[in-house]
């Protein structure tokens, strides 16, 4: 009889993270697409949509892609960390929408945000970061909050979500409400 060890089950759990969360967040991010453009939204499509033609391999490819990116700015120096981060703000979305591959949503995403101004969505991003610690930091600060706090993360979850859609959206000019070009 084997015995399976805590390191065996420590493997195990984050093998399955590493394959499981990057396709749940695909499937997540198409999800709140199709809400942001008040289109259907059925769990099955969405889900299904997270294993067709390859595209789990392909979240697999970019999150390692873009964590590894990203974590490798931060240790050169933290600018170009930063810069990437911003840069890469709307690769996800890209991907979600099945417009670009792992790497192509990575580049797309860079020419977006630059079209769009880098300072300007620098702004958004610091903005809606502000936003949402206003709302949350004061119940951190003084002790006893702490459900509270975790109440108020909770409910921010939507808001937190939508945020960085609306971005995608805006500076790929489509309409919210329809999903369409603006002309």
């Amino acid at each position: 009889m084997m015995i399976v060890t805590n390191d065996f089950l420590v493997a195990g759990v984050i093998i399955t993270g590493l394959i499981s969360i990057p396709v749940l967040l695909i499937v997540f991010g198409r999800m709140m697409l199709r809400i942001a453009r008040s289109e259907a939204v059925k769990f099955k499509d969405c889900l299904s949509f997270g294993f067709k033609n390859g595209m789990w391999w392909k979240a697999i490819v970019f999150f390692i892609t873009y964590l590894f990116g990203i974590m490798a700015g931060m240790l050169l120096f933290v600018v170009p960390g930063i810069y990437l981060f911003i840069s890469w703000c709307a690769a996800l979305y890209l991907l979600c929408d099945g417009k670009a591959g792992p790497i192509e949503s990575l580049k797309q995403s860079r020419q977006l945000v630059t079209k769009a101004g880098f300072f300007r969505v620098i702004g958004y991003i610091l903005l809606a970061s502000l936003i949402m610690a206003a709302l949350y930091i004061p119940f951190i600060i003084f002790p006893g909050y702490e459900l509270l706090a975790a109440t108020i993360q909770f409910l921010l979850i939507p808001a937190n979500t939508m945020l960085p859609i609306t971005l995608y959206l805006s500076i790929t000019d489509q309409h919210p409400d329809q999903g369409e070009t603006r002309s």
